[in-house]
C-alpha cells in the first residue's frame, strides 16, 4: 500500500514540473530575456551620447545622471548576463528544478531591465529639464 503511495507521489510530481515548464512559458520567457537584453544593450549605446552632451553644456548634473554616463559599460555585461538566462532550453543539460528556478530568474531580470531603463531614462532628461527651467 505504501508503496503504491509513493510512486502516485512521484508520478505526479514530474506532471506538475512539466506544467511549470510548459512551452508556452517558455517562449514567452525567451521573449522576456531578448527584450532585456536590448534594454541593457540600449543603456549601453545611448549613455555616451548623453555624456558628450552633457560635457558641452558645462553644468553640473545630479548623481543619478553621472552614475548611467560613468559606469554605462557595466550594461553590456548585464546584457550578456541576461542572454544566460535562455540556458533553460537545455533542458537536458541541467535539470528540470534547476531550469525552472533559471527560468523565474528571468522574469525578474527582465524587471530589473526595465527599472534601469526607466532611471536612465529619467537621468538623461533630468538635466535637460533643469536647464530648460534656468533659460
Amino acid at each position: 500500500m505504501n508503496q503504491e503511495n509513493n510512486r502516485s507521489l512521484n508520478a505526479e510530481a514530474p506532471n506538475e514540473l512539466d506544467a511549470d515548464f510548459s512551452l508556452k512559458r517558455r517562449v514567452f520567457a525567451t521573449f522576456g530575456v531578448l527584450f532585456a537584453a536590448f534594454l541593457y544593450r540600449g543603456v549601453y549605446v545611448t549613455a555616451p551620447a548623453f555624456a558628450e552632451t552633457f560635457k558641452s553644456f558645462g553644468t553640473p548634473i545630479s548623481t543619478i545622471t553621472k552614475f548611467f554616463t560613468s559606469y554605462y559599460g557595466l550594461f553590456i555585461y548585464l546584457a550578456v548576463f541576461s542572454l544566460l538566462f535562455s540556458s533553460f532550453w537545455v533542458v537536458g543539460i541541467f535539470n528540470k528544478n534547476i531550469a525552472l528556478k533559471v527560468l523565474n530568474v528571468s522574469k525578474y531580470n527582465l524587471y530589473f531591465s526595465i527599472l534601469c531603463f526607466i532611471l536612465f531614462m529619467v537621468s538623461v532628461y533630468l538635466p535637460i529639464f533643469q536647464l530648460g527651467s534656468a533659460v
